[in-house]
């Protein structure tokens, strides 16, 4: 586990040997899970679904749009 400050920009870990960060090795409250473990180091407790009415799908839809553009 690597010590990852806050703010930090940091996208990999800094050496092979790290899977994960987090923002305080004695009492962590944000933890990172490097994009390249994703698949084999994160276990759900739950998978949540959902499915957008019509009528809520075309306003959310149109906002999408118009921040594209």
């Amino acid at each position: 586990m690597e010590l990852v400050f806050l703010g930090s920009k940091q996208f990999c870990p800094s050496d092979e040997c790290f899977d994960t960060g987090v923002d305080n090795l004695q009492n962590p409250t944000h933890y990172v899970i490097w994009n390249m473990n994703m698949n084999t180091h994160i276990y759900p407790e739950y998978s949540v679904s959902f499915k957008m009415s019509p009528s809520a799908e075309e306003p959310v839809q149109s906002q999408i749009e118009s921040l594209a553009e």
